[in-house]
């Protein structure tokens, strides 16, 4: 009998033991599905946070860029202009020599018409 005693307390010693090893690892499977939901979790909003870091630098870099292509379109139309007022200015200076000269002309040709009337104009 002492064998079957043995025998028996074994057994019942194993499904102790499995029983408790299950009721381990369920407890552990609970905290497991736990962490990974609040790993997910954590996971969701960092995502989120580097989409929208990502999204803020872009906009960030589309800001600096268009301020970029604008000051360079200020530079290039400050020097533009420059170079407008220099060729007008020397396009004033041209006119004003023409218009003296066909002036200049002009009176030679009522000079030259009065001195000598008998000349046709033409």
């Amino acid at each position: 009998m002492d064998t079957e005693s043995d025998v028996d307390v074994d057994s019942n010693s194993e499904a102790c033991l499995i029983e408790s090893d299950s009721d381990t690892l369920i407890e552990i499977d609970s905290e497991f599905n736990t962490d990974s939901d609040a790993l997910a979790e954590i996971d969701a909003l960092a995502s989120d946070t580097l989409v929208d870091a990502e999204m803020e630098t872009l906009v960030d870099a589309e800001a600096n860029s268009e301020a970029c292509v604008r000051e360079v379109d200020s530079e290039l139309l400050i020097e533009t202009d420059s170079e407008l007022k220099t060729d007008s200015e020397a396009l004033a200076e041209i006119d004003a020599l023409a218009s003296d000269t066909l002036i200049d002309a002009e009176v030679d040709t009522l000079v030259d018409s009065e001195v000598n009337p008998d000349t046709e104009a033409d």
